[in-house]
């Protein structure tokens, strides 16, 4: 089991998501800020996540997500995905909005659902 919010999390995802195959122009850096809890980043390269730490990136991100600690568990899980947590407001995005609607189709595949939650079954929330 790895815990959430860790690196070896971040190398889960990276992992489950790297034979995926490519969803063309879903490329984003994104800064994901945890309220209270972590900053991480995940970096996309066609729908898969390429690079991600704990932190911030090494350059500046196409987004920031911002999210409670509950609703970044339930992201983690699968229970709640991108497109419905920007959706309902749960969510709070920033930057380069093309960035983010080229990604949301990428993060519904059923395959990159299952690679969520392949790590979410590993993972100790």
């Amino acid at each position: 089991m790895v815990a959430f919010l860790s690196q070896d999390w971040l190398a889960s995802l990276v992992d489950a998501t790297s034979d995926l195959e490519p969803a063309e122009g879903a490329t984003a850096l994104v800064q994901h800020v945890v309220t209270g809890k972590a900053d991480y980043y995940l970096h996309y390269e066609d729908g898969r996540v390429v690079e991600a730490a704990i932190g911030k990136p090494p350059g500046d991100p196409d987004l920031v997500f911002t999210l409670t600690p509950t609703d970044a568990v339930r992201l983690g899980t699968g229970e709640l995905d991108l497109s419905a947590a920007y959706m309902q407001g749960t969510l709070k995005a920033e930057g380069n909005m093309k960035s983010l609607f080229a990604l949301l189709p990428a993060t519904h595949r059923p395959e990159y659902k299952a690679a969520v939650t392949a790590v979410a079954e590993a993972t100790d929330f």
